[in-house]
């Protein structure tokens, strides 16, 4: 994990983290990926969504902690397309 913030409404951040890091240790995720979490009263934590890294906004988040995450993210595992 690069960084977290709470980027809407009030959160015990150290509890999302440690919520998103069992998420992220139990599935199978990309490199470079951007999991938000929500809690949910009355029911804990959950997953909201998963986001590719290059498209998340900061919200919150140091840009100079998640500028490798957003690298690793737009780097191609292919060869460029050439033009025909």
């Amino acid at each position: 994990m690069l960084d977290a913030a709470v980027y809407e409404g009030r959160a015990e951040l150290p509890e999302a983290i440690q919520f998103a890091t069992a998420v992220a240790q139990t599935i199978e995720l990309p490199h470079s990926v951007v999991i938000d979490v929500g809690h949910i009263a009355g029911r804990g934590w959950g997953v909201v969504e998963f986001n590719a890294a290059w498209g998340a906004g900061l919200n919150g988040c140091d840009p100079k902690k998640v500028l490798p995450a957003i690298l690793a993210a737009s780097q191609s595992d292919s060869e460029p397309l050439k033009p025909a």
